[in-house]
C-alpha cells in the first residue's frame, strides 16, 4: 500500500516547512500506532509518501486498513485551511498485490501501488481504494 499526504505541498508552503515536519512525524506516528499485526511495516517513502508492507494479507484486511489509515489521520483534525473539503490534513491510500516469486519485482509492485494511489487522490481524497 501506498499513501501520501493530501495537499501537503500547499501545506508546506502555508504553514512552513518546520510545521510541515511536525505534522510528518505526527502522521508517521500515527501510521505506526494504526499498523498492528506482527509483520507489518511501515516507512516513509519520498517526500510525504508512505509504504506500507502488509504481508500474508487478503484485498479485505487491506482495504479496511487503507479507510482505518485515512480515518485516523483524519481524526488527528491537524488544520489546514483550503484543504477542501475538509479543512484537515488528510491522506490517501493505494493497494497492490503479489504473490511472492510469481514474475512481478518490487518495483512493479511499488509503481502498481503508487498507480492506484493517484486513482484514490482523483476520486475524493481521503480514501483508501484498490
Amino acid at each position: 500500500m501506498m499513501a501520501d499526504i493530501d495537499f501537503f505541498k500547499d501545506y508546506n508552503d502555508k504553514y512552513g516547512h518546520q510545521a510541515g515536519d511536525v505534522c510528518l512525524k505526527k502522521i508517521s506516528g500515527c501510521l505506526r500506532k494504526t499498523i498492528r499485526r506482527a509483520g507489518e511495516l511501515i516507512a516513509r517513502y519520498g517526500g510525504e509518501e508512505f509504504v506500507i508492507v502488509l504481508p500474508v494479507t487478503d484485498i479485505q484486511h487491506s482495504l479496511k486498513l487503507a479507510k482505518k489509515l485515512c480515518k485516523a489521520v483524519y481524526n488527528l483534525h491537524i488544520p489546514h485551511e483550503g484543504a477542501q473539503p475538509y479543512e484537515c490534513l488528510t491522506i490517501s491510500a493505494g493497494i497492490a498485490m503479489a504473490i511472492p516469486g510469481a514474475g512481478i519485482s518490487a518495483s512493479d509492485l511499488v509503481r502498481k501501488a503508487d498507480e492506484e494511489l493517484y486513482k484514490a487522490k482523483s476520486n475524493g481524497r481521503n480514501s483508501g481504494l484498490a
